[in-house]
């Protein structure tokens, strides 16, 4: 059975980006394009690693990392940010993030993404 993730990032770009990217890897792709609709498409399709985007609209990475937290959802989550952003590592932890990767850089991003995912 092939591993589920979901791609959530306000920015159609980078959603696409990932998602061709990985098409190709085996893994069932899922998209969100707010905070919002990342929690209501988790409870649906129950992925195994999700990536955020820190900021989008209605609700930031940080915390709909906590609140899937909240709703025992123990997928493995992966958090996008730009540079200059300032995330804690107590917050990191706190919402249990096993990753923060930049994503200024698309090609850095996807190898980082890549990475991470092959290890998981």
């Amino acid at each position: 059975m092939a591993k589920r993730l979901l791609i959530a990032d306000d920015h159609a770009i980078v959603r696409v980006f990932l998602s061709k990217s990985l098409e190709a890897s085996g893994f069932e792709l899922f998209e969100a394009a707010n905070g919002c609709e990342a929690i209501e498409k988790a409870i649906q399709h129950n992925p195994d690693i999700i990536i955020l985007d820190a900021v989008m609209p209605r609700m930031g990475g940080m915390q709909v990392a906590r609140e899937l937290r909240a709703k025992s959802i123990s997928a493995q989550i992966v958090l996008l940010t730009c540079d200059g952003a300032e995330i804690s590592s107590e917050e990191v932890r706190s919402a249990d993030v096993k990753a923060v990767i930049s994503k200024t850089k698309l090609g850095e991003m996807k190898r980082r993404v890549i990475a991470f995912l092959l290890t998981s």
